[in-house]
């Protein structure tokens, strides 16, 4: 038995050590690699780029979440910003106010890396891409003392909130945010079809409100996470980002004077090699970001065929 658990083990911890999928499909697409700043319509060099997030009070890095080059542009921010001397808050759409308990257990034991906090969060069950996606972001904050924080709502609270609306929610939290203040009409329609269409057009439109709640809600407390300090750094999905229905769309009410920037990271379509044709994927007339940060795609799998089953 012993001469045949040791290749055993060796297999496991191989499996186990296997590298993360790198994002390579289109990689000498014209517009990887580049940034586009929507306002000017122009390009900006990575120099440029990096001023304005060094710059800015908040910095908010919206990632296609399995996408690692994603994930290695925002530890890069992360590490700039450390660089230029300053000390934000991060914090992770992916970390929920439940897990705060045992992150900051972690935290308290001053560990010199965030190896084993994808571990002490439990991250296997909570359905988030592969911890080592988020490992180096974290990293780079807890070797420079950089404070971390959950940004979402627990799933329990937004299970009860698909069922209560804001009701769930503690009053002065949704009166700060002015969560009951319909959005402006053509922001909220343009929200109910996003929900649509991520939801692959198979979740039924009476159900979308409660959907619109939830996303609505989950943007304001990110917000409110952020708020908490005068300089924060968020890492969420790009939805989340969105200069116009998106965390902005709070913040700015939080914090009306201070700078924020919001950066998309998009992946490139081999049919689309201008900036200007990324903005239907959007829903807007132009990017709804101050940078786009274009990269290579993963994969070309319709997320719709995984999504059916469920």
């Amino acid at each position: 038995m012993r001469v045949l658990l040791v290749p055993l083990i060796a297999l496991v911890l191989t499996a186990c050590a296997a590298p993360l999928p790198k994002a390579m499909q289109n990689s000498d697409h014209p517009l990887v690699g580049r940034i586009w700043q929507p306002a000017t319509q122009s390009f900006v060099s990575a120099l440029n780029a990096r001023r304005q997030i060094i710059n800015a009070d908040y910095v908010l890095l919206g990632e296609k979440h399995d996408n690692s080059s994603h994930h290695e542009l925002q530890a890069a921010a992360v590490r700039d910003l450390i660089a230029a001397g300053k000390k934000p808050l991060v914090a992770f759409e992916m970390i929920d106010r439940g897990q705060t308990k045992n992150l900051m257990a972690y935290l308290a034991g001053q560990p010199k890396n965030a190896d084993d906090l994808g571990t002490a969060l439990d991250w296997g069950k909570t359905g988030w891409p592969d911890w080592r996606y988020y490992a180096p972001i974290a990293d780079a904050a807890i070797k420079s003392g950089l404070p971390l924080a959950p940004a979402n709502f627990p799933r329990a609270k937004v299970r009860e909130l698909g069922r209560k609306g804001y009701a769930a929610l503690d009053a002065a939290f949704v009166d700060r945010l002015a969560l009951e203040t319909p959005l402006p009409e053509a922001l909220n329609t343009a929200l109910m079809e996003e929900m649509f269409q991520s939801h692959c057009q198979m979740m039924p439109r009476k159900h979308l409100s409660a959907v619109v709640r939830i996303q609505r809600a989950r943007d304001a407390i990110m917000a409110d996470t952020l708020a908490a300090r005068d300089n924060a750094v968020l890492i969420a999905g790009g939805g989340h980002t969105r200069n116009d229905r998106g965390v902005p769309y709070y913040l700015r009410r939080l914090k009306p004077h201070s700078t924020i920037l919001s950066v998309g990271y998009i992946e490139v379509d081999a049919a689309a090699t201008k900036p200007t044709g990324y903005a239907a994927i959007t829903g807007t007339p132009q990017l709804p970001f101050d940078l786009v940060w274009f990269t290579p795609r993963l994969d070309s799998e319709d997320p719709c065929k995984k999504f059916a089953p469920q």
